[in-house]
């Protein structure tokens, strides 16, 4: 790849690296910056990934990938080479990098009236945060749930502190959703899984996500 196309690139990771810090208007501003910049890598990998053989007709990969293979492990390619030059301008890891694009993205996309509030400053980062994730938890393809979910949290996200606002917005979160309990818990439980991570000094940490009637008779159990 040629430096005339990687310095639009370098110039707006740069930008984002430099976005204020600290106030929450800063935040969401530096957030949207680092979505911009990541879903522009994924629209155009080449200033990060270099020319695309694709193109060539007579081009085959030596793995046997399909273009369409190749095309989307160049897109993921970029991405995380853009959160990786952005976080270490701003002293993220590109995970925490690709995450706050993320919460700038569900915010934009499903409350925007939150996102409104967080670039005029009246939100929390830890409200951000919580808006994001439980919003996102909502069906992709239920706008209305959003709407609805939006319309009842924006003010408490600008004035309650962040253990109330949780409890706030997943209370909004039951309300709104357009599915029974009893069929989210059916379809929830189908991703339990048990993690085991390793630790200092001969230790391990071993997680559980389970159905929350399990996990207390655990507990219990565990307790006794």
């Amino acid at each position: 790849r040629s430096q005339a196309d990687r310095e639009p690139a370098q110039t707006a990771a740069h930008r984002a690296g430099r976005a204020g810090h600290g106030d929450g208007a800063a935040t969401a501003r530096q957030d949207l910056l680092f979505h911009d910049v990541l879903a522009a890598a994924a629209a155009d990998p080449v200033p990060w990934v270099g020319p695309d053989p694709t193109v060539d007709p007579l081009w085959q990969d030596p793995r046997g990938w399909s273009n369409a293979d190749v095309r989307a492990y160049r897109r993921g390619l970029a991405v995380r080479s853009a959160a990786a030059d952005i976080g270490a301008r701003v002293q993220l890891t590109d995970n925490q990098v690709r995450r706050r694009a993320y919460r700038a993205q569900t915010l934009i996309e499903r409350t925007q009236g939150v996102w409104a509030a967080c670039l005029a400053g009246e939100v929390s980062e830890q409200n951000m945060m919580i808006a994001a994730e439980v919003a996102g938890s909502l069906p992709a393809d239920d706008p209305e749930a959003w709407a609805a979910f939006d319309a009842a949290v924006v003010a408490p996200a600008t004035t309650a502190v962040p253990g109330r606002f949780r409890v706030r917005a997943r209370a909004v979160r039951e309300r709104v959703h357009p599915e029974s309990l009893r069929e989210r818990h059916t379809r929830a439980a189908k991703d339990r899984q048990v993690d085991l991570t390793p630790d200092f000094d001969g230790m391990a940490l071993l997680s559980a996500l389970l159905p929350a009637e399990q996990a207390h008779a655990i507990d219990a159990d565990l307790e006794q």
